[in-house]
């Protein structure tokens, strides 16, 4: 890996009185660099490779008219502006300004003294510092579309899986591994990250589609006790497992996303179809028994640079609900839509609802919005 650095220089202004000083040039390690006259920029620029690199900050400059401002951040995506400028002494404010920075980076701050007389006002940081392009990182999970269509058969609320699904119904003793049903558009499900192996980051992630739901213990929901009929849905939760009272996971399907190498300190295994105990599709009166549900909520996760997230659907009786909307037991007359438009990188051709085989399947599409280096 080879890394790009860039050294600004700012130029000696000549102050109101009639003498001029020479500036110390800016070291080539992010350390600060001396201001006084016009700006100076700290610190070297982010370079070109993904490596994070933090521009140095401005020093106080000297009396009268003069400038410090913050080292401006580098064209590499995950480098980080210097920090503003100190106040500087004498003269008028002329108000801070934000220093020059990277195409991507956070720019550094700049202040900025006035004629003599009062105290010049302290720039402002920098914004954006160590963001992340969100398509470019994630190896294609910013904006991918799964589907899970159905097969041949079905009845009033459910449908067989696809026959290319090769899944196998669960029991406990002749068959005691769950089926994982690839998807029926045959998209990926395991991305791989960029970043630098050895740093974590967090990612934002929007999650729109329609889904089954179930329960699973252990872990903690994002929408804690909420019941699953106040919208918008939020049915994303951190670790536990999948409710086990008569096989692994009863009889709905799992949505699961599962991150490696693990993180320390993290869960690295998250639900996107969660619903409470009490609303778990088995048990009494639940407004959840062979029903799907639409969601729309936004999460972030620690992955680890270079590391890997995978999308695992399973279904232990190889049947899943079909979209029919909101009623029980109906012929599928009102089957959910939800709108995925406004996404960045803009979401794949789809009609909705999803139709295959004549019945109503279920889709999950990610949209990630937002990447940074985790502290």
């Amino acid at each position: 890996m080879k890394s790009l650095m860039r050294i600004s220089v700012g130029t000696l202004g000549v102050a109101m009185f009639a003498c001029s000083s020479s500036a110390t040039p800016p070291p080539t390690d992010g350390t600060s660099a001396v201001g006084g006259g016009a700006p100076v920029a700290g610190g070297p620029s982010g370079g070109s490779d993904g490596t994070v690199t933090i521009g140095g900050a401005g020093d106080t400059p000297t009396a009268g008219a003069g400038t410090a401002e913050g080292g401006g951040g580098g064209s590499d995506v995950a480098s980080m502006g210097g920090a503003g400028g100190a106040t500087a002494t004498g003269g008028a404010p002329s108000g801070g300004s934000v220093g020059a920075g990277g195409a991507t980076g956070g720019s550094g701050g700049r202040a900025a003294g006035g004629s003599a007389g009062t105290t010049g006002a302290a720039g402002s940081a920098g914004a954006g510092a160590g963001t992340l392009d969100p398509t470019t990182f994630t190896g294609g999970w910013d904006g991918a579309l799964v589907e899970y269509g159905c097969g041949n058969s079905g009845s009033s609320y459910d449908c067989s899986q696809p026959a290319a699904a090769g899944c196998k119904q669960y029991d406990q003793k002749s068959n005691p591994v769950v089926s994982t049903i690839p998807p029926s558009n045959g998209a990926p499900t395991t991305w791989t990250m960029g970043g630098n192996p050895g740093t974590n980051y967090n990612v934002t992630v929007h999650v729109r589609g329609v889904v089954e739901v179930i329960s699973y213990v252990g872990g903690t929901r994002a929408a804690g006790n909420t019941s699953i009929l106040t919208t918008p849905r939020n049915l994303f939760q951190v670790g536990g497992v999948p409710q086990d009272v008569n096989g692994p996971s009863f009889d709905y399907n799992t949505y699961e996303v599962h991150v490696t190498p693990a993180v320390t300190g993290e869960a690295n295994v998250y639900y996107l179809n969660s619903v409470t105990v009490a609303q778990n599709p088995h048990a009494s009166n639940t407004p959840t028994v062979h029903l799907t549900f639409d969601v729309d909520y936004s999460a972030t996760i620690k992955v680890p640079g270079g590391g890997k997230v995978t999308l695992k659907v399973t279904d232990t009786n190889c049947r899943q609900v079909q979209n029919c909307g909101d009623t029980t037991g109906n012929t599928c007359a009102k089957p959910r839509v939800v709108n995925i438009a406004g996404s960045t990188p803009a979401a794949p051709t789809f009609s909705q609802p999803l139709v295959s085989g004549g019945y109503y399947g279920q889709w999950v599409f990610f949209d990630v919005t937002n990447v940074t280096v985790a502290q």
